[in-house]
C-alpha cells in the first residue's frame, strides 16, 4: 500500500513539472525565437554564416529558412550549430527527424539564455516538438534510446552545459 502511493505521489509531481513547462513561452514556434527577445548580439549574416558552410549557397539558404534578423542562442555551442546549419540546410543527407531535431535545439538553447532552466540545472530537459516536455534524472543509454524512438526528433540534454558531451574540431590533414 505504501508503494503505491509513493508511485501516485512521484505521478502527481511529475505532473505539476510537465504542466509547469506548459506556459505559452515554451511552445514558441522557431518563427518567434527572436521577437521580444533581449538582444545579445549581431544578426547573423551570410559571411557570418559561411564558417559551417560546406557546400556553396548553403549560408544564404539558412537565412531564407530562418530569417534575415536571424541571432544563434548565445549558449549553443558550436557543435549543435554546426548540425542545426547542416540539418537545414542540407538536400540530401537529411532527413525530416534531423530538421525537428534541429528546432528542437533552438527551443532548448533559447529556454536557458532566458533562464528558464536556472531551478533545473541538475537536471535533463527534453524537448519534442518544438516544446519542452519533461525533465528530471538522466535515463540509462536504454531509456534514452526508447524515448527518443517514441519521440522521433527529440533532443534530451543536461541544463547544464559543463554536462555536454565535447566534441573536438575535425582535424585537417593535407597530404604531402
Amino acid at each position: 500500500m505504501a508503494k503505491k502511493e509513493k508511485n501516485t505521489q512521484e505521478i502527481l509531481v511529475q505532473n505539476e513539472v510537465v504542466e509547469s513547462f506548459n506556459k505559452p513561452i515554451e511552445a514558441e514556434k522557431i518563427e518567434s525565437l527572436n521577437k521580444n527577445k533581449k538582444k545579445f548580439g549581431v544578426a547573423e549574416t551570410i559571411e557570418s554564416l559561411r564558417k559551417y558552410e560546406h557546400r556553396p549557397g548553403r549560408a544564404k539558404k539558412f537565412l531564407n529558412i530562418i530569417g534575415s534578423s536571424f541571432e544563434w542562442p548565445v549558449s549553443m555551442l558550436n557543435q549543435y550549430r554546426d548540425f542545426v546549419f547542416w540539418a537545414l540546410t542540407d538536400d540530401v543527407g537529411s532527413c525530416e527527424d534531423d530538421i525537428k531535431t534541429a528546432y528542437n535545439y533552438f527551443v532548448f538553447f533559447d529556454c536557458l539564455d532566458k533562464g528558464e532552466f536556472n531551478k533545473h540545472i541538475d537536471n535533463w530537459i527534453l524537448v519534442y516538438n518544438q516544446e519542452v516536455i519533461e525533465y528530471g534524472q538522466e535515463y540509462t543509454r536504454e531509456e534514452q534510446w526508447d524515448k527518443l524512438q517514441e519521440k522521433p526528433g527529440a533532443i534530451y540534454l543536461p541544463a547544464d552545459l559543463s554536462k555536454h558531451p565535447k566534441i573536438p574540431s575535425a582535424r585537417v590533414v593535407h597530404a604531402q
